[in-house]
């Protein structure tokens, strides 16, 4: 079935906003959105999958389609499906229809039916790859319920964005790493990807992580607490051999953030007279003095000429004061007094 004017000048604008995407989250959310007014579907999802390690990570519309069980059961069943068995088995990415390798009788005898196709109210489903077969493995899949199967035009479709698409991808991958280098400079950067591992990290971040004891490698996942930062955008920070380095997240370009990292060491610790004004007593605020510049309660008690139980119990009242938990925290609040911005 041959596409008509108005089902290229879809694909042509489709194709626009995908090209205009700043990252790979940006590129993932105007697919999800703008690929259903081209093709009638129940729901679609993309799809990036390890099969190495089971790990899967999945964006979805609706939602509330992405049931984290089902989608723990596929990673189960991955290579039974047969677009993903065909894709591996002979590296033919063009779209196909499930019901192009298997009947409707043939599908609901799998367990890749059984436990997940099923549950998740799916009878017809079509999709293509955007990466692999190699780890990742990355597609869009649509999919529709009992009902009218997708059709030659459907497909014509898919099969016109596919390409495109895929190389619209890489670029969206290629600006956010860009992106990062052009702001980096000196600076120590990290780019994590969609699934939390890291795509790319400046010279300087791979001196400063190995300084700070953080297994930061490109294409693994990020270690804690650069996972947390990344998640919250809560800076954290670490101490390192008395002093402290932060993590912080980029802010970025109007409502959009770039997806990266900031790692810097912080300035020496405050003066003793800077921490008079947290309002802690002369001798809990000595203790906090010697805290900041990374002495032991052993070395605070022969500072201070007072017993290492003594000191506990300043330290205790300290973080009572403080409301923190540790000496990490308690050191932060501290830090904070000459670096307010993070």
């Amino acid at each position: 079935m041959a596409l008509t004017t108005r089902d290229y000048t879809h694909i042509v604008d489709l194709l626009g906003r995908l090209g205009d995407a700043q990252g790979l989250h940006d590129f993932v959310t105007t697919l999800l959105e703008a690929l259903p007014t081209l093709v009638e579907i129940d729901s679609i999802g993309y799809e990036e999958i390890r099969p190495a390690d089971g790990s899967m990570l999945r964006f979805s519309e609706p939602t509330d389609s992405a049931r984290p069980e089902l989608w723990e059961a596929f990673t189960a069943h991955f290579h039974e499906h047969p677009m993903v068995a065909r894709f591996h088995e002979t590296g033919d990415a063009s779209v196909h229809r499930l019901s192009d390798f298997l009947s409707d009788r043939q599908l609901r005898q799998t367990g890749l039916y059984g436990d997940v196709l099923g549950p998740a109210g799916v009878a017809h489903q079509t999709g293509f790859s955007l990466a692999g077969p190699a780890a990742p493995f990355v597609a869009v899949t649509l999919a529709r319920g009992v009902g009218r199967d997708f059709t030659d035009r459907d497909i014509e479709v898919l099969e016109a964005l596919r390409r495109p698409v895929k190389r619209l991808r890489e670029a969206a991958e290629s600006r956010m790493v860009m992106r990062a280098i052009e702001a980096s400079g000196p600076a120590a950067i990290v780019v994590p990807g969609l699934d939390g591992r890291v795509v790319w990290l400046s010279p300087r971040a791979g001196i400063l992580a190995r300084e700070l004891g953080l297994p930061l490698r490109a294409g693994r996942d990020l270690p804690p607490p650069c996972d947390a930062v990344m998640d919250t955008g809560v800076p954290r920070t670490i101490a390192v051999d008395g002093s402290l380095a932060q993590i912080r997240r980029l802010p970025g370009d109007g409502e959009r953030a770039l997806p990266a990292l900031l790692l810097e060491r912080l300035p020496g610790p405050p003066a003793r007279r800077t921490l008079d004004r947290l309002g802690l007593s002369p001798r809990e605020t000595d203790v906090l003095h010697l805290l900041v510049e990374g002495r032991s309660n052993h070395e605070i008690a022969a500072d201070l000429v007072i017993s290492v139980r003594t000191v506990r119990k300043h330290l205790e009242a300290v973080y009572d004061k403080l409301g923190v938990h540790s000496r990490s925290e308690a050191v932060a609040v501290a830090y904070q007094l000459v670096t307010p911005d993070w």
